[in-house]
């Protein structure tokens, strides 16, 4: 078994970091961001169309592809799950259906324990499986129609009655074709035409009655419409992490006149696929007008090691859910072509970067516009795709509906499109930001008729280009900090590069909100130069900083008091002051770990986990040109460094000199006597020494460092 359960795992990393050993924490979301910024923007108004008045006939079909958060209201009443199309591992359509702990708000439900509680819900509308009306099969000649003329009171055989073919006129009788239910029949008295299409009979001559022929059949379901419920379900969370056994996912069926009857239930299981399940209705008492079902999911809160960690780990994924007649145990093929996962970026390593800085590079070098299609049927597809590219800031298109080509699908299998030409996707503008919308879309002849299937044959992504890199999607599934004794004072850092010189601004950072603001705790913001490809001199550090949250739970922006000209490759991240978790937000779709490194002890290392810390450093729009700001290759040369004694500093001159720690408290003010600094007094540790002359300031690292 590759993966233990999540409260396992989180037993075994939680145990260590709070007992004796530093550690690198994966932490489970205590919210869902999403949920809270769609709350906070649409609050009451997340339900006004619902109407459980709303009474749908078969098919029902949902497999959760509308670019939505929440249930469509067309064929569900609550608003408790979260829909979305990046929890899934690998789900057979695009998107799927989110049970865990959190309410329709995004935070913990309010009857949360660490006993079993019931947690979200997932209801149907009202279903009628009464009755229902289907299109006449009838197919017979032509021939065998009478026309009943009401003011006459007479029938009229097929030789006064005519269609039309090929725009000529035939009649019914001598000219017969087969006849259906969609087709025009004309009365022609005397050369005058009249549609009677409605107002056709059968005539039977043994009981010598003539029979209306009416567009709709009426019937009523019975046992033997073989009438099924069929849906995929998977016990996790992308990721591999899985529910544990105390939880469980509860399908139930109501009528109007009952309460809900258990019907399927599952215990949390390890991880594994998404597996299909399907279900008889059989029991007579549900052929009424006004069935429903709904799926309900179990589970209890883990805490580690106070209340304020109190974690959501419990989740479920379903899928591709279809209420139908006419089908038995082995329909489980499904005539769709869709995709499977979302759309991504096209740039080359970073998710977005500054609009001036990827304006400003010649030869961007682009990654590949990438997605994978499936066909769910048992017999090969012809599948069609086309692109659009939209600048959302003009409201223009860069291309429209252009072909990406078609080809062959074979039955069961998924198709990877690959496409490396994507240099002029986004022509520049005037503008200091900007905003591309890609649209994939895939056509065939399956897709245009199954109208159920139509939501999941479109991808769309939006390609942000602002004032920071970054490496993250924007949504966290995660969070990962540094946690337990040995970890104050520990270190994690973030590498980033430039594509050209500019000034370093700020940083936006998401931290996932804990219960209680457990990790609300001051950190030292902290930026280092690149030493050997990993993190080396500190070269700006502000203390005070905490864990903050946006209004609608988005990234926060914290400035820096002092800018930092930036050349090539740096590194952001913090200092802890604490060894509490402060649990920044972790991507697990886009794996950046390389880049991620920490240090307890003096030594750099990689964390040991796939993902992405949410950290996204901003630039100013214009660089600087003045070097009355620090700059990694900077002017102010001192040796030796480290230093333990006396520092010389070369053209010292009309300079006064401050040398701060990284709290930014002055440790020491001085004019140099014949270029030197006595520092013998001050402690080991990381300076920051400052040159001032007017306005001009100069600065360096300084390391005090006596074996």
């Amino acid at each position: 078994m590759i993966y233990k359960t999540l409260e396992y795992l989180i037993i075994i990393l939680l145990a260590s970091v709070y007992g004796a050993n530093a550690q690198v924490v994966l932490f489970p979301l205590q919210t869902n961001p999403t949920l809270e910024k769609h709350f906070e923007k649409y609050g009451s108004n997340i339900k006004s169309n619902t109407s459980i008045s709303d009474t749908l006939i078969l098919p029902f079909f949902d497999d959760f592809s509308k670019d939505a958060v929440y249930p469509d209201l067309s064929n569900w009443l609550d608003d408790q799950v979260f829909i979305n199309q990046s929890f899934g591992d690998n789900p057979p359509s695009l998107g799927v259906a989110t049970f865990d702990a959190l309410n329709f708000a995004g935070e913990l439900h309010s009857n949360a324990s660490t006993t079993a509680f019931l947690s979200d819900s997932l209801t149907s509308k009202p279903i009628n499986l009464a009755n229902h009306t289907d299109k006449n099969p009838i197919s017979i000649s032509t021939s065998l129609l009478y026309y009943y003329n009401s003011y006459s009171g007479s029938y009229y055989t097929a030789d006064s009655l005519i269609y039309i073919l090929n725009s000529s006129y035939h009649n019914c009788n001598t000219d017969p074709t087969t006849y259906n239910v969609d087709m025009v029949i004309y009365y022609d008295s005397l050369g005058y035409v009249t549609n009677v299409s409605n107002f056709l009979y059968t005539y039977d001559s043994i009981t010598e009655l003539y029979t209306h022929i009416d567009y709709y059949l009426y019937f009523t379901y019975s046992p033997a419409d073989s009438i099924y419920l069929s849906f995929y379900y998977q016990p996790q969370i992308s990721g591999g992490y899985e529910p544990v056994t105390d939880d469980s996912l509860v399908l139930e069926f109501k009528t109007p006149t009952t309460s809900w009857e258990h019907i399927w239930a599952k215990p949390g299981e390890n991880n594994k696929p998404f597996e299909q399940v399907l279900i008889p209705i059989t029991d007579s008492s549900f052929f009424v007008n006004g069935f429903q079902f709904r799926f309900k999911n179990y589970c209890k809160l883990h805490i580690y090691p106070s209340p304020g960690y109190a974690s959501n780990i419990a989740f479920w994924n379903i899928d591709y859910v279809k209420l139908d007649k006419n089908r038995n145990y082995t329909d489980t093929v499904h005539n769709d072509i869709t995709f499977v996962n979302t759309l991504d970026t096209i740039l080359k390593n970073f998710k977005s970067v500054p609009w001036d800085h990827y304006q400003s590079v010649e030869n961007y070098q682009y990654g590949k516009l990438k997605f994978t299609f499936r066909n769910l049927f048992d017999t090969l597809k012809i599948a069609t795709k086309n692109y659009s590219v939209k600048n959302k800031t003009n409201n223009s298109y860069v291309f429209f509906n252009r072909s990406l080509g078609s080809e062959n699908i074979e039955a069961f299998s998924d198709s990877i499109f690959n496409q490396t030409d994507t240099s002029k996707y986004f022509p520049a503008t005037l503008s200091d930001k900007a905003d591309f919308e890609i649209i994939i879309s895939l056509t065939n002849s399956v897709l245009e008729t199954n109208t159920p299937y139509r939501w999941n044959d479109t991808l769309i992504y939006h390609q942000m280009f602002d004032n920071y890199y970054a490496y993250d999607d924007g949504t966290p599934e995660m969070g990962i900090g540094l946690s337990g004794e040995g970890t104050q004072n520990g270190k994690f850092a973030f590498k980033f590069y430039t594509l050209k010189p500019d000034t370093l601004r700020g940083v936006n950072m998401f931290f996932n909100k804990t219960l209680n603001d457990a990790n609300v705790k001051n950190f030292y913001l902290t930026v280092w130069n690149n030493v050997n490809g990993k993190p080396g001199q500190v070269i700006y550090s502000k203390m005070g900083v905490v864990p903050m949250f946006h209004g609608l739970n988005e990234f926060q922006y914290y400035s820096l008091d002092t800018s930092i000209f930036i050349t090539d490759t740096f590194y952001i991240g913090w200092i802890q002051t604490t060894q509490e978790l402060l649990n920044i937000g972790f991507d697990l779709n886009n794996d950046n770990s390389s880049k991620v490194y920490y240090n307890f002890e003096g030594y750099w290392y990689n964390i040991p986990y796939a993902g992405t810390p949410m950290i996204r450093p901003v630039f100013s729009i214009n660089p600087i040109n003045s070097i009355t700001e620090n700059t990694i290759n900077n002017k102010l040369h001192i040796y030796p460094n480290p230093a333990s004694g006396f520092i010389i500093i070369d053209n010292s001159a009309h300079y006064k000199f401050q040398i701060f720690d990284i709290t930014g408290r002055i440790i020491l003010e001085t004019i140099p006597a014949n270029n030197q600094i006595d520092v013998t007094k001050i402690p080991n540790g990381l300076y920051i020494i400052k040159a001032i002359n007017g306005k001009q300031q100069l600065t360096s690292k300084l390391i005090i460092n006596r074996l």
